[in-house]
């Protein structure tokens, strides 16, 4: 039986916002798709936003865990908000620690920032949807991260924010139009991190649910130059493979048995 912590990066206010949009908790959400992979999984949840260095489920300690998964996030990594310092204080000792971590999206910026890199708001713009063309390198293609992963591949996604400067150490493995870091490794001093800017947790339900939940923002920001190409997006992920592959998720988990 594997034991994994699962980082909630949202907010208590944040996760109730969501609800009332007919959403889980993203870390419920990735709890879940966790336990679909692989049926020997025990997923324990921490909610550092709230409870800083002290999030650890009750009588635990890090080492107790096999691995921990960061969740997405809608905050933002830049600024002195105490929700996203409470997060960045923790993924500073998580990584310490030791213990794998796999980030989606804003699991990437909090360690990238925890770690020294920087974090920017995308000059690009938002990426939502479904990620297209992305595009492994030759560190990508080597990295157990993407075993069997074709070399240019899609997945769904949903950010506004991206890493600028990858903290010491990381090696990029991924990108595409959008960003010119769509992945990255960071295994020094110990610690060991693979992080992708996209969602492999998620599934057309999910991703719709998000993108009917960003609405006329989508269109007002100027991601979507009109509700014609925002519909022929929702088409798209309506109809892309559920989930893709998650081949991301499948090796970090492959990856603890060795």
């Amino acid at each position: 039986m594997k034991r994994l912590l699962v980082v909630e990066g949202n907010t208590a206010e944040g996760i109730k916002e969501i609800a009332r949009h007919g959403r889980r908790a993203l870390s419920r959400n990735y709890a879940e798709v966790l336990n679909e992979l692989d049926k020997g999984i025990d997923c324990e949840i921490a909610q550092p936003c709230e409870d800083g260095i002290h999030a650890l489920p009750k009588g635990t300690a890090f080492a107790d865990f096999d691995g921990a998964v960061w969740t997405g996030s809608p905050l933002h990594i830049n600024g002195d908000d105490p929700a996203v310092l409470n997060q960045l204080r923790f993924a500073e000792l998580l990584y310490a620690s030791g213990v794998p971590v796999f980030g989606s999206c804003w699991g990437l910026q909090v360690m990238t920032r925890a770690l020294g890199g920087r974090i920017r708001k995308n000059p690009n713009g938002r990426e939502v949807g479904i990620a297209q063309n992305l595009q492994l390198n030759e560190m990508g293609r080597a990295h157990p991260m993407y075993a069997d992963k074709a070399n240019s591949f899609e997945c769904f996604t949903v950010h506004l924010d991206e890493v600028e400067e990858p903290a010491p150490g990381s090696i990029v493995l991924a990108r595409n139009e959008m960003s010119d870091v769509q992945a990255a490794s960071i295994e020094t001093s110990g610690g060991r991190f693979w992080g992708v800017q996209y969602h492999p947790e998620f599934d057309n339900a999910e991703m719709t649910r998000i993108f009917s939940y960003l609405g006329k923002l989508l269109i007002d920001e100027g991601t979507f130059e009109s509700l014609a190409a925002a519909d022929q997006m929702r088409k798209k992920i309506a109809q892309a493979p559920s989930a893709f592959d998650r081949l991301e998720l499948r090796n970090w988990l492959s990856s603890l048995e060795n």
